[in-house]
């Protein structure tokens, strides 16, 4: 397992998330984890960075509250 920070690449609007930490097998892996949570990401215009090894699943999440 790795850690990736997920992040929105096209315009995020409020109430919705901009960009996450997440552990997952690979960065398709990684996208599959933020859509699996169904929550308010746009149009999942998204980029994947490594960060470091851990265990799947989200460390982090940034919500812009409207």
């Amino acid at each position: 397992m790795d850690i990736y920070l997920v992040s929105r690449v096209d315009a995020v609007d409020w109430d919705e998330y901009d960009s996450a930490i997440v552990v997952a097998e690979d960065p398709m892996d990684a996208i599959k984890v933020i859509e699996e949570r169904n929550e308010p990401w746009g149009a999942l215009a998204l980029t994947v960075s490594e960060v470091k090894p851990l265990v799947r699943g989200v460390v982090l999440a940034s919500f812009n509250a409207g």
